[in-house]
């Protein structure tokens, strides 16, 4: 680590966790990022090299709490607003940015005083600073850094083949379908949308996971969606969005959003995020600035209320396969789902629970993403996930925990059989 950068609440963000995984999300799908720096007629971190790792922070009393690590990305601190920077930030005046090539969520923490001891992180937040870089002895004593996306590859390439998960239950067996909503349209009332959505089935026999005839479905509509779930009397739906809001409303026309001022943060979304994991959050900073997670937050709410006769629950397909990759593979960290061998290393998970799976049964990761769902359905069912958040401050996100299996695996291979 070469510098840290301290975040505080702005205009923009009262709580800077939500842009630290706003820049997160941009970083995972390979656009382009940008940190607002704190002035523009001595921003802070002008003299900051392209590779320079940065973490990201913000305060608690007298210490550090590292949020993330970012990279310094080629290219000078530029003060026009970009596409992006009006996306994240909207168009504030007298601010320069700096460009990142990719920023990596950690699981948040207080920075280790092996990086920055006590009392300079004490002094250090009792400044004006917003920007410090590290002593030469700190920086070789820190070696948290983000490995390059080639290095991460290498390393999920050379793992051996994970090894099946048996799940014993005595549940009966049941259907469930998993789906990767869409951003649908205002016209419609967020009932279609230009791009198809997928779905994908997994049934429970009794045993074990197993995938059906024509699993993956792709649909235009959500009435298309409801009745694949009635012909497969599926008994839970798992929706990759959010089943509710913290106090922002769809107008009665769904036509767009109510303008409301007061709306908070999804409790179990901030969970998440202290857990080490990305995504959009629910507020008005994403309805406002990003079209397209707007129209997905909507028409996902309208999925959400469309029927009361299919159990239905929400979940996190980046933070499911995150967690079961910490689980089972030793939390090493997983490549880009946009490519391919960020492709392969989900289909690896998956497999370890579907033994029939294939990878063409998953082409693209949107298909992955609707498949991580039905997992996470099909364990809740069987009564291996957690829920993050409250139904009273925007509804409860499910996320596998598989603990009683691996506690049954542990046993399995220390048995003697002499």
């Amino acid at each position: 680590m070469d510098w840290i950068y301290r975040l505080t609440k702005n205009k923009a963000y009262l709580d800077p966790l939500e842009e630290i995984d706003a820049l997160c999300e941009l970083s995972e799908r390979g656009e382009p990022v940008f940190l607002m720096l704190s002035t523009a007629s001595s921003p802070p971190m002008s003299g900051a090299a392209p590779s320079d790792v940065v973490g990201l922070c913000t305060s608690r009393e007298r210490s550090l709490v590292l949020h993330a690590l970012a990279e310094v990305g080629t290219g000078e601190i530029v003060s026009e607003i970009t596409g992006n920077v009006a996306a994240v930030y909207g168009f504030p005046t007298g601010r320069k940015f700096l460009p990142l090539s990719k920023v990596s969520r950690l699981k948040s923490g207080l920075l280790p005083t092996s990086v920055l001891d006590s009392d300079s992180q004490a002094k250090f937040l009792s400044g004006q600073a917003y920007a410090k870089k590290l002593s030469n002895q700190t920086r070789r004593v820190s070696s948290r850094r983000i490995p390059p996306s080639a290095i991460v590859d290498i390393e999920f390439n050379a793992l051996p083949a994970i090894k099946p998960i048996d799940i014993a239950s005595p549940e009966a067996p049941f259907t469930a379908i998993g789906l990767d909503p869409t951003a649908g349209t205002w016209d419609s009332q967020m009932k279609s949308g230009p791009k198809e959505m997928p779905s994908f089935t997994l049934h429970w026999d009794g045993v074990k996971l197993t995938v059906p005839e024509d699993p993956r479905v792709l649909h235009k509509t959500n009435d298309c969606f409801f009745r694949l779930v009635t012909r497969r009397n599926a008994s839970i739906v798992c929706i990759d969005g959010p089943n509710s809001t913290n106090g922002l409303e769809l107008r009665d026309d769904l036509a767009g959003w109510e303008d409301i001022v007061g709306s908070l943060t999804r409790d179990g979304e901030l969970a998440l995020s202290r857990e080490g994991i990305h995504l959009f959050w629910t507020t008005r900073n994403t309805i406002r600035n990003f079209d397209g997670a707007s129209r997905w937050i909507a028409r996902s709410i309208v999925l959400f209320s469309n029927s009361d006769a299919v159990e239905k629950i929400e979940t996190h397909p980046h933070g499911a396969f995150t967690m079961l990759s910490n689980a089972i593979i030793n939390g090493l960290r997983l490549p880009k789902k946009g490519t391919q061998v960020g492709q392969l290393a989900r289909f690896r998970i998956l497999n370890a629970f579907i033994p029939n799976l294939t990878l063409e049964m998953v082409p693209d990761h949107d298909a992955m993403d609707a498949a991580c769902a039905s997992l996470v359905g099909c364990l809740h069912r069987l009564k291996l996930t957690r829920s993050f958040g409250t139904v009273e401050a925007g509804g409860k996100i499910w996320m596998p925990d598989i603990t009683p299996l691996l506690v049954n695996r542990v046993q399995e291979s220390t048995v003697n059989v002499d």
